[in-house]
C-alpha cells in the first residue's frame, strides 16, 4: 500500500514516490561502505586471522560524565588494544555538556580524528539516550511535533485544557497556546454478550437507548517527561516531526563530519523509534480510558487509502463484533498505522542516509513476537526496509531467533550487507565467556556481521 500525505506548510511531503524509491536505487554505493572487500573474489587467511575494524566489533561508548579529551584518547586506546574496531559514541545520563552542542560536536569530531589514526571506526548515535526521534528535547519543543493519541472513554473532559476540536486547537497553538489535545468525536454504543451489539458515531446532542452508553474520543498530547529533557517523545507519524529530527541531529553531523561519511563514519545508529503504546480494554465490562496511536491527520490518510472514514468504525478497535466477525476496519487500521510509522520515520532518515553515504541502522522497540510490535511500531520488518544496516536488540542473553530471522530477511531482500545485533547488554556480572561465545555463534549464524557491544551488565 502507498499513501500520500498532504501536509501544511510546517510540513514535509511525502508522497509514494517514497517508497518507490526505495525499489529504485541502485546496489552497491553505501551498501558496500562497511565491508569493501566484499567483492574480491577470496579473503585471506592473514585476514580472518587478524581481521581490520569493520569485522570487529565496536561497543557502546557511554558518554555519561564530565569530558576530557586526554580521557577520552587514551579509552580510544584502550578499546583498540581490547581488539574492539571501533565506537559507537552513546550520550547518556549524567553528560555534563550540553547535547548537540558546539562543544559535544568538537568531541565527536576528535574522536572521530582519533579513531582513523587508530584505524578504526566512529559509529554516530542519533540521540541523547533513546528512544530516538526527540533530538535530546529540541524536536518536541514545539508541541506540533509531540507524540499523540486517542483517549477513548466514557468520561467527559470539560475544564482539562481540551479544546472542543482541532480547528480550535489549531488556533490556540498558533497564538502560542498550550492545550492538552481536543475532542474528536462520540459514540452510542450497546454491548451484548461481551460484543459490540449496535453502536454508531454522534454527530451532535442526539438521544440515545436506554441501553446503550456514551463513549468519546479526544486526542491528547503526550506530558512532559524528565526522561525526554523536560519535553516529551516525538510524533513518529508525522513526517513533518521526523523533518525536523534529521535537521537537527543528522544535518548537525553531516556538517561537521560530511568527508568521513561512508569512511571512518559507516553509520548511525537509531534506538527504539516507535509510537505510543496501544492499550486494551481488559474485561468487556471495564470503562476505564484506552489510549490508540493516532495522530491529527490520521482518519484523513486512512480515508485517502480506503475510502472510507476510520472515526465511524472506531468502536471495532476495542470490542469484538458480534457472531465472530472479523473487523476490516480493525485490520486497515493497523496496517495503515504500520505504514504510516514506517513511511514517516525510517523511510525518511533511510533515504537521508542513502543521499549522504552513510548507513542507516539500529533497530525499533520490542522486536520479538507480532504481538509485541503491534502496540508498539506495527510490524518491525516493514520498519527495516529503509535500513541500510538493519539491526536488532538481543539483551539479557535471550534466544530470539525469529527477531534475527526477520532483520536477516529484510537484508537479504534489500542485498543489504547483514544485521547488526545489539548484544551481550543486562547479562550480570556472572555471565560467562562460554555464554558470550554462544550468544555471538548463534547470531552470526542467523546473519549478524556487526556486534554493538553493549555492556550494560545490571539487571532490569
Amino acid at each position: 500500500m502507498k499513501i500520500q500525505m498532504v501536509l501544511d506548510d510546517h510540513s514535509a511531503h511525502v508522497s509514494k514516490e517514497t517508497l518507490a524509491h526505495l525499489e529504485t536505487v541502485p546496489k552497491g554505493g553505501v551498501r558496500q561502505v562497511l565491508y569493501p572487500r566484499k567483492s574480491e573474489a577470496t579473503l585471506s587467511s592473514g585476514l580472518f586471522m587478524n581481521p581490520t575494524s569493520e569485522y570487529r566489533g565496536a561497543p557502546f561508548w557511554a558518554w555519561n560524565c564530565k569530558l576530557d579529551i586526554h580521557a577520552l584518547f587514551k579509552q580510544i586506546d584502550v578499546l583498540k588494544d581490547m581488539g574492539f574496531g571501533g565506537f559507537h559514541i552513546h550520550s547518556r545520563t549524567g553528560m555534563a555538556i550540553p547535547y548537540l552542542s558546539d562543544e559535544f560536536m568538537e568531541y565527536v569530531r576528535m574522536c572521530n580524528e582519533k579513531a582513523k589514526t587508530n584505524q578504526m571506526l566512529c559509529w554516530l548515535y542519533d540521540e541523547d539516550r533513546w528512544g530516538s526521534g526527540f533530538a535530546g528535547g529540541y524536536v518536541t519543543q514545539d508541541i506540533r511535533n509531540r507524540a499523540r493519541y486517542i483517549v477513548f472513554t466514557s468520561e467527559v473532559f470539560d475544564n482539562t485544557g481540551m479544546a472542543s476540536s482541532r480547528e480550535e486547537f489549531n488556533r490556540v497553538v498558533e497564538n502560542n497556546g498550550n492545550p492538552k489535545g481536543y475532542f474528536i468525536a462520540s459514540y452510542e454504543i450497546a454491548l451484548k454478550d461481551g460484543r459490540l451489539h449496535t453502536y454508531r458515531r454522534l454527530m451532535g446532542d442526539e438521544d440515545v437507548g436506554t441501553n446503550s452508553v456514551i463513549w468519546r474520543a479526544y486526542l491528547e498530547i503526550e506530558k512532559d517527561d524528565p526522561w525526554f529533557n523536560n519535553q516529551t517523545y516525538v510524533n513518529t507519524l508525522d513526517p513533518a516531526a521526523t523533518k525536523k529530527f534529521i535537521e537537527i541531529t543528522h544535518e548537525r553531523y553531516y556538517s561537521k563530519l560530511a568527508n568521513d561519511f561512508g569512511g571512518s563514519i559507516p553509520a548511525i545508529f537509531t534506538d527504539e523509534p516507535h509510537f505510543t503504546r496501544k492499550e486494551d480494554l481488559r474485561n468487556v465490562g471495564e470503562v476505564r480510558g484506552v489510549v490508540m496511536p493516532f495522530t491529527d491527520d490520521f482518519n484523513d490518510t486512512y480515508k485517502q487509502a480506503y475510502g472510507d472514514e476510520l472515526l465511524d468504525f472506531l468502536p471495532e478497535l476495542f470490542w469484538e463484533l458480534p457472531r465472530g466477525q472479523v473487523s476490516v476496519a480493525r485490520y486497515r487500521y493497523y496496517d495503515h498505522l504500520s505504514e504510516r510509522f514506517s513511511t514517516a520515520f525510517s523511510d525518511m532518515i533511510g533515504m537521508w542516509c542513502e543521499a549522504h553515504g552513510i548507513m542507516l541502522t539500529g533497530h525499533v522497540l520490542e522486536e520479538p513476537a507480532l504481538f509485541s510490535q503491534t502496540r508498539v511500531v506495527g510490524e518491525a520488518m516493514r520498519s527495516y526496509r529503509s535500513f541500510q544496516l538493519p539491526g536488532i536488540d538481543m539483551l539479557c542473553d535471550n534466544r530470539e531467533y525469529s527477531t534475527a530471522k526477520q532483520a536477516q530477511s529484510v537484508a537479504r531482500q534489500y542485498d543489504r550487507p547483514g544485521v547488526l545485533s545489539e548484544l551481550y547488554g543486562v547479562t550480570n556480572w556472572d555471565f560467562r565467556f562460554t555464554g558470550y561465545k554462544l550468544q555471538g555463534d548463534w547470531q552470526a549464524a542467523l546473519g549478524v556481521v556487526a556486534a554493538c557491544i553493549v555492556c550494560r551488565r545490571f539487571s532490569h
